[in-house]
């Protein structure tokens, strides 16, 4: 049986860059074009904040065990990491003002990837323990509705530009799960090399592309037209 990526996978990080933040407030500092790392298997879990011009770390933001991916809100203002650790099960929000947790979201089954819905509104976790991906409603820092179940081990997930439509990884099911983000449903199960991991969607919205543990990069047309 194939293992979870989480349990043989220990170099891999995963890094995001935020863009330049600038308030019309004299009042407002400006904020430097900031990168934020978070390492894989890390116990404590940490996120590492860099200058993305000099590639120097600039400081270091406790977060939960096992962080795993971090995507930042839409205006930059905070930014969410995956806390994958049974021990942690766990969303970090941080406050990128301050450099600070401002909360913790619970959130069971191992969150390994993070997308979140074009207007901010939805944070997406996909858990690779327990098969599912929860929906976070980001006004209230709390998971809303009941878990949408998956294929096995699923670790990676992504929005399409309209944010009416999710794809998930299934990494143990070799497959990718098209979700309706609006009725929480899976639509359709489309198969694929071993071990799908990372996903994303062309900007235009018409292209899936997905690098699986076999070595291939899919791409996955007219997917605007799978159900």
């Amino acid at each position: 049986m194939r293992l979870s990526p989480v349990s043989h996978r220990t170099a891999s990080a995963t890094f995001v860059a935020l863009p330049v933040l600038a308030f019309a407030a004299p009042s407002w500092a400006q904020i430097n074009n900031y990168g934020l790392l978070t390492g894989r298997n890390t116990i404590p879990g940490v996120a590492v904040e860099f200058d993305t011009r000099t590639n120097a770390a600039t400081g270091s933001i406790p977060v939960g065990n096992t962080p795993n991916n971090a995507v930042f809100s839409p205006d930059g203002r905070l930014a969410y990491t995956a806390n994958t650790n049974i021990s942690a099960n766990s969303v970090s929000v941080i406050d990128v003002l301050s450099r600070s947790i401002v909360a913790t979201i619970p959130v069971p089954g191992g969150p390994s990837s993070l997308a979140l819905s074009p207007n901010g509104q939805f944070l997406y976790t996909a858990n690779q323990f327990n098969g599912t991906v929860s929906v976070i409603n980001t006004a209230t820092n709390a998971v809303t509705g009941p878990p949408i179940t998956v294929g096995t081990s699923p670790i990676g997930v992504a929005a399409s530009p309209d944010g009416n439509t999710l794809y998930v990884t299934n990494f143990n099911s070799d497959t990718v799960s098209v979700i309706n983000a609006t009725t929480r449903t899976v639509t359709a199960t489309i198969p694929l090399g071993a071990g799908p991991y990372g996903v994303t969607v062309s900007p235009d919205g018409t292209k899936l592309y997905v690098v699986s543990e076999s070595g291939t990069l899919s791409v996955i047309l007219s997917i605007t037209h799978i159900y």
